[in-house]
């Protein structure tokens, strides 16, 4: 029986498509990213139990841009990185990293990676 996948035709082709382990590894930051905001819409909810975290709250006072721009900080990416991948400015994602830092009250790109990590466990 054939198979129709174009692996099957051409295993180069297949492994051209699939996502490279940095790509995986930004989608599942920005699966965190969103979970964290769902949690944190979910304690707003009246008669919600469950505790609250600093870090959740800050992330609710992120705009949007922010928050992608903290996600990929918090990987260990730097600002031209950061810009290429957005389609930024290097000036315009130290701006967005100074708020960052400000909001969710943190001084460095360490201290930032530490405290995503410590909320993803």
């Amino acid at each position: 029986m054939e198979s129709d996948s174009p692996s099957s035709e051409n295993p180069e082709a297949a492994a051209a498509t699939q996502p490279s382990p940095s790509d995986l590894a930004l989608r599942v930051a920005d699966l965190e990213m969103r979970l964290l905001e769902v949690l944190a819409m979910v304690r707003e909810l009246p008669g919600a139990s469950l505790s609250r975290s600093e870090t959740s709250i800050a992330l609710q006072d992120l705009s949007a841009r922010e928050r992608e721009v903290a996600r990929y900080l918090s990987l260990g990416l730097n600002s031209a990185t950061v810009a290429s991948e957005l389609g930024i400015s290097v000036h315009t994602v130290r701006s967005h990293r100074r708020r960052v830092y400000e909001k969710i009250g943190v001084h460095s790109q360490g201290e930032l990676m530490a405290r995503f990590q410590r909320i993803s466990k």
